[in-house]
């Protein structure tokens, strides 16, 4: 299927689909596209075709889903405003750092916001770094992580990715119930932040944090964690969505933790943005447990001098980790492989895992100091599973009893 678009014409791309650009430019989230690029579009997610001049897009299917739609249904008038006054402030202030977080519900668009942003930022060549603290649909990595990446130029994909530089394994799709959790982990991040300030302090350059955060907005606990972000990184703006949260409770809470001279920015949601439903969502974080077990391979993880253990869920016995993601972590509690434990040996007190590390140089075999399961179940093909029924006991072996027997061979 082919369709030409004018210079200033703008298409939404509903995925799962492929398409080519035969002829002309245009940019999905302010990055610019190239003649003869194939653009690939996940599932659950839309891009935003915006023609600078005519433009030819041949797809991969007839059936693809196209809705040819207004720029400013895309990127309101409220967006672009915020995208100049923040780099006009970048260009004109001088500081050790900047940092920018979005704040909204679900679908609101804060991550389609984030890559526009991004992509102009990038073009201020100032060193450029996304935390994407969207458990549930993490777009550095896969759902269940906390990351940080230092995003790239003109990266192949439209949401900004580059090279990660940390990652936190969480074990779960949702923030409810992980508090502590959390929190724990933003203070993490957030040292990290402040020593890659330090770095670039070093050679006269100012870094730049975007953060992307859950849409999760509603109920005291929700509040305690959006709160919470502002307290730990203290931005220098606050993008928020006035649509998908109450401005009043948020801003009466800034203000109870001293936190009330935060500078926000109201912006609309997008007309052309529809609310992604929970199926969709859930294929969507299917296709990527898939496509990370296809690049997994076996190890053989002993139990004597590791640690298992969970923030999600009670474990019991080892049959209650069987078929769920894991994260492999080092010493520090930074994730440095994710895997898929399939089973353990009796004998020799091994997990038998499919796993792949998240950074080329890492040793998995001699770094991995505890292993982090989750609530996560899935199945072979990485679709996601019920959890299993493990409420026999005469066939278990706790992980206790495995430990000591592994201890005293």
């Amino acid at each position: 299927m082919k369709i030409t678009l004018q210079a200033g014409e703008a298409l939404l791309i509903q995925g799962p689909t492929e398409f080519f650009i035969n002829e002309g430019k245009g940019h999905i989230f302010f990055r610019d596209t190239k003649e003869h690029e194939i653009i690939t579009v996940p599932v659950g997610v839309t891009y935003p075709f915006v023609a600078t001049r005519k433009a030819t897009l041949n797809f991969k299917e007839n059936k693809t889903r196209l809705i040819n739609s207004d720029i400013e249904d895309i990127y309101p008038k409220s967006w672009l405003e915020v995208f100049t006054s923040i780099k006009e402030r970048i260009e004109n202030q001088e500081r050790k750092s900047f940092i920018f977080m979005t704040i909204g519900g679900t679908s609101s668009g804060k991550s389609g916001f984030l890559s526009c942003l991004a992509h102009q930022l990038l073009k201020l060549n100032h060193p450029i770094y996304l935390l994407d603290l969207d458990v549930g649909q993490n777009k550095l990595f896969i759902p269940g992580c906390l990351a940080l990446s230092k995003l790239k130029m003109n990266g192949e994909n439209p949401f900004p990715r580059g090279q990660i530089k940390r990652i936190y394994f969480i074990g779960s799709n949702s923030p409810r119930g992980l508090l502590f959790t959390l929190i724990s982990a933003y203070w993490k991040f957030n040292k990290t932040w402040n020593d890659i300030v330090k770095l670039h302090q070093q050679q006269n350059e100012t870094p730049i944090l975007l953060i992307d955060t859950t849409g999760y907005v509603s109920g005291p606990e929700a509040l305690t964690l959006k709160t919470s972000k502002v307290s730990i990184f203290r931005p220098d703006e606050s993008i928020l969505f006035p649509e998908t949260i109450d401005i009043d409770n948020y801003q009466a809470l800034l203000k109870h933790i001293g936190q009330e001279k935060v500078e926000h920015r109201l912006v609309t949601v997008p007309p052309g943005i529809k609310r992604q439903d929970p199926s969709n969502r859930k294929k969507t974080r299917e296709q990527k447990y898939s496509e990370l077990l296809a690049k997994m391979k076996p190890l053989s993880i002993p139990l004597y001098d590791i640690t298992l253990f969970s923030y999600s869920m009670r474990i019991d016995h080892l049959q209650d980790v069987y078929n769920r993601l894991i994260a492999l972590t080092d010493a520090n509690g930074w994730t440095i492989g994710i895997g898929y434990l399939k089973t353990c040996n009796n004998i020799d007190g091994k997990l038998n895992a499919l796993v792949i590390p998240v950074h080329d140089h890492v040793n998995l075999e001699k770094e991995t100091r505890f292993i982090v399961s989750s609530y996560i179940r899935l199945n072979d093909d990485g679709t996601e599973s019920i959890p299993m029924n493990t409420s026999n006991p005469s066939q278990q072996r706790s992980f206790t009893e495995m430990r000591q027997h592994t201890n005293q061979k």
